[in-house]
């Protein structure tokens, strides 16, 4: 197996990319909320930080995830024991390059998480599992324009409230069994964010900060002219009190004492800025606070 050193592009606003360091420091910002790159957003309360999906990194391997995107835009990540073709080293993008170079004993896993909760018929297609992931639940497949010379797998779960979309994908068609374990591992490394922890009670006194802070996350992640969120207002209700049906899902699989905790801040775009990624519907996010200031959990 090709051993390599980290993602050598830093060059990408809101990519975070992470090589072999030490995993307990990695594993702890994960557990806590994976803070973005430039995802701390000043908020009246103090400094607040996104959680985003992804790989933890492990020696050999080269891992990048986009955390947190604006809808309908979806979280996605990808690893490799190869290093990521630069053009692959973008917000959102598939990892094409880097898989049609793939050789011997080389691999690469691509994860996408899409927010569960939306459409039912869509989350009956991801069987619910726990972390870590495992080899042995994948199937053969693969996805239009990610297919190769050699072996691709294809594992669907749903894990906290999200719908994950794995590929494992190898330069061989017959990988070995030290690839396979390899493999195993990478997949045992995958973790999504978690349900909040040390989340406050929100109260109606709550609600401008909460709308402050998605307004000024949101104007550091927009990826299209900044003009377009001129005149965009957002709505924020506590779940208790009537969140959308998506977002009492979402709150219902970490336990329903959480909807006093948890808030949906709907963002709308005035018709003159559409096209924008949303179209005419609001970009909407479930959000908390905890005494280090106000975290985004996952879009809705």
């Amino acid at each position: 197996m090709r051993l390599t050193g980290g993602p050598r592009s830093s060059r990408l606003l809101r990519v975070l990319v992470v090589a072999a360091v030490t995993l307990a420091l990695v594993a702890a910002a994960f557990g806590g909320g994976y803070a973005l790159g430039d995802s701390t957003a000043a908020a009246p309360r103090g400094t607040g930080a996104a959680d985003g999906p992804g790989f933890l990194p492990a020696a050999g391997w080269n891992v990048v995830q986009t955390g947190l995107t604006v809808p309908p835009e979806g979280p996605s990540a990808i690893a490799a024991n190869v290093p990521i073709a630069p053009r692959d080293l973008k917000i959102g993008g598939r990892p094409t390059v880097t898989i049609k170079g793939l050789g011997p004993d080389e691999m690469l896993l691509y994860a996408r998480f899409i927010p569960g909760g939306q459409i039912a018929a869509v989350d009956r297609q991801f069987p619910k599992r726990q972390t870590p992931l495992r080899l042995r639940d994948a199937r053969p497949g693969s996805l239009e324009g990610l297919t190769n010379s050699g072996r691709t797998l294809r594992l669907l779960a749903q894990v906290a409230s999200y719908d994950i979309d794995v590929l494992i994908i190898f330069g061989d068609a017959q990988p070995s069994n030290a690839l396979l374990k390899e493999a195993d591992a990478e997949l045992g490394r995958l973790v999504v964010a978690p349900c909040p922890q040390a989340a406050y009670v929100l109260s109606r006194q709550d609600k401008a900060d909460a709308e402050a802070f998605v307004m000024t996350w949101l104007s550091a992640h927009y990826p299209r002219p900044h003009s377009e969120l001129r005149g965009a207002s957002a709505r924020v209700t506590i779940v208790a009190d009537g969140g959308s049906q998506r977002a009492r899902t979402a709150v219902a699989s970490c336990g329903d004492q959480l909807a006093r905790r948890v808030a949906e801040v709907n963002v709308m775009f005035p018709t003159r800025a559409v096209p924008t990624p949303a179209g005419r519907f609001p970009v909407a996010y479930l959000i908390y606070q905890t005494k280090d200031g106000w975290r985004i959990w996952r879009p809705v």
